[in-house]
C-alpha cells in the first residue's frame, strides 16, 4: 500500500503541495498542459532548488498570461471540468475540494454558495493548485493519506476583502473538527488552500506512520520566517507492515421511516456526490410496525463532518450511528483495450493469486452505440479480450 504523508512543522499552501508532489514524481509538464487545455491559457510550471535555513527544498514556479481580473464562481469551475477529459476521479476530487472552499467562503461572508465570485477560489492560482494536486495524487496511485496537525500563525494578511486576521477565516472554517496548533510565528502558515487540499484528501490526521520510506521531499513557498524554517516535508511510504487492514473507513446507519422514495433517491445521490464511497438502503419493518429504510454509507474519514451534515440537512432522521471499520480492497490498475477500433477501459483487480477483469459500463455503453453490440456484448467482448492477452 503506497502511503503519502504531510510532515506539517511549518505550514502548507497550494504550491507547496503541488511542488511536492511534482518532486516525488509527476511529471510537471503533463500538468502544464493539461492547466493549459482546461483553463485556454498558456500555464508554465517548473520546480525550482533554493535553500531554507540550509535545507535544499523544491520552490513551484508559475509562468501564465496576466489573469489577474479573470475570477470564476464556483458554477464556472464545475462546468469547465465537467467539460473535461480529465478522468473522473481527478475531476470528482477537483470538484469537491472547491465545494468545500466555496461553501467556507459563503459561511465566513454570509452568502449563498452560489454568489461567492472572487479570487480565493476564482483565480488562476487557486486552479493550477487544486486541479493539479488532485491529478497528481491520482498520477502517483497514492492509497492513503495522513498527515500531522496543520500549523497556524498569528497576525493579519492582506485579502480582496481587506485585511484578516490569521489564521484567515476561511481557514478557520475549513478546519473545524481537526486538531491544530497554534505557534508563535508572525505570518500566514497555513493559507486557505492548503487547508482545504488537507480537508479533502486527508484520512487521518496523526502524528504516527508506518512502512518503508520510497522518498522523502521538501517544498517551500515564496515566504520566509526568522524563527522557522518555511518548509513542508512529504513522505512516500510503502505500508507492508499493515498493508492488509490498512485503510479505516467510517460506517454510518440510521433508519428512516417517514421519508417518500423520491426523497430518498435525492438522498443517496448527494451524498455520493459529497464524496461517499457507497450508499445503500435495506427494507424493514420498525417501530409500531412502520415500513422502514436502513441507510448503510461508508466513507472516508475526512469527509465525516461533510457527510453527517448532509444526513441531517435533506434526510427527515434525528440521529446517525457511526463506527470505524477496517476496508480490505483489491489491488487495481486500469488498461485500455481496442474492440472494432473502439477504445475500452478494463478495470484489472487482484489480490494475491486472485485476478480479475472488470470493463467500465459507461465505456461499453458508448461503444454499443457505435457497433451493432448490446452493452453485456460488448462488455463480454472486452473480458474475452482481456483474457486472451
Amino acid at each position: 500500500m503506497k502511503t503519502l504523508y504531510f510532515d506539517i512543522f511549518s505550514g502548507i499552501s497550494g504550491d507547496m503541495t503541488l511542488s511536492a508532489l511534482i518532486s516525488l514524481g509527476v511529471d510537471e509538464k503533463d500538468i502544464s498542459e493539461i492547466l493549459s487545455k482546461l483553463t485556454d491559457i498558456k500555464i508554465d510550471l517548473s520546480v525550482e532548488k533554493i535553500d531554507r535555513h540550509s535545507i535544499s527544498a523544491n520552490l513551484l514556479k508559475i509562468k501564465t498570461t496576466d489573469d489577474s481580473k479573470r475570477y470564476r464562481n464556483l458554477n464556472d469551475i464545475k462546468n469547465i471540468l465537467e467539460g473535461s477529459d480529465l478522468k473522473n476521479e481527478v475531476i470528482n476530487n477537483s470538484i469537491k475540494t472547491f465545494e468545500i472552499l466555496a461553501d467556507a467562503e459563503a459561511s465566513v461572508h454570509n452568502i449563498p454558495i452560489e454568489k461567492v465570485h472572487f479570487h480565493e477560489i476564482g483565480a488562476i492560482d487557486t486552479i493550477i493548485d487544486i486541479v493539479g494536486v488532485s491529478y497528481a495524487l491520482d498520477t502517483l496511485c497514492i492509497d492513503k493519506i495522513l498527515s500531522s496537525k496543520p500549523i497556524f500563525g498569528y497576525g493579519t494578511v492582506k485579502t480582496e476583502h481587506g485585511i484578516l486576521p490569521l489564521p484567515a477565516p476561511a481557514t478557520i472554517r475549513i478546519l473545524q473538527g481537526i486538531d491544530v496548533k497554534r505557534i508563535d510565528v508572525e505570518g500566514e502558515l497555513t493559507t486557505p488552500t492548503g487547508a482545504v487540499i488537507l480537508k479533502a484528501n486527508v484520512h487521518e490526521f496523526k502524528n504516527s506512520f508506518n512502512g518503508t520510506i520510497i522518498k522523502e521531499v521538501y517544498s517551500t513557498g515564496n515566504m520566509s520566517f526568522k524563527e522557522i524554517p518555511n518548509l513542508l516535508r512529504t513522505i512516500l511510504l510503502n505500508d507492508t507492515a499493515c498493508e492488509l487492514y490498512a485503510d479505516k473507513i467510517y460506517q454510518i446507519s440510521t433508519n428512516i421511516d417517514d421519508m417518500t422514495g423520491e426523497a430518498l433517491g435525492f438522498l443517496l445521490d448527494t451524498l455520493l456526490s459529497a464524496g461517499a464511497y457507497d450508499v445503500t438502503y435495506t427494507q424493514a419493518t420498525g417501530k409500531k410496525n412502520r415500513p422502514t429504510h436502513i441507510m448503510n454509507i461508508i466513507l472516508p474519514f475526512n469527509l465525516k463532518d461533510i457527510i453527517i451534515e448532509t444526513i441531517f440537512k435533506f434526510s427527515t432522521t434525528a440521529g446517525i450511528r457511526i463506527s470505524e471499520v477496517d476496508r480490505v480492497i483489491m489491488d487495481r490498475e486500469f488498461k485500455t483495450i481496442d474492440l472494432f477500433g473502439n477504445n475500452i477501459k478494463v478495470k484489472i483487480l487482484k489480490y494475491g493469486d486472485i485476478e480479475k477483469a472488470s470493463p467500465e459500463w459507461d465505456d461499453c455503453v458508448a461503444v454499443s452505440k457505435i457497433i451493432d453490440m448490446t452493452p453485456i456484448e460488448v462488455y463480454y467482448k472486452a473480458i474475452g479480450i482481456i483474457n486472451n492477452q
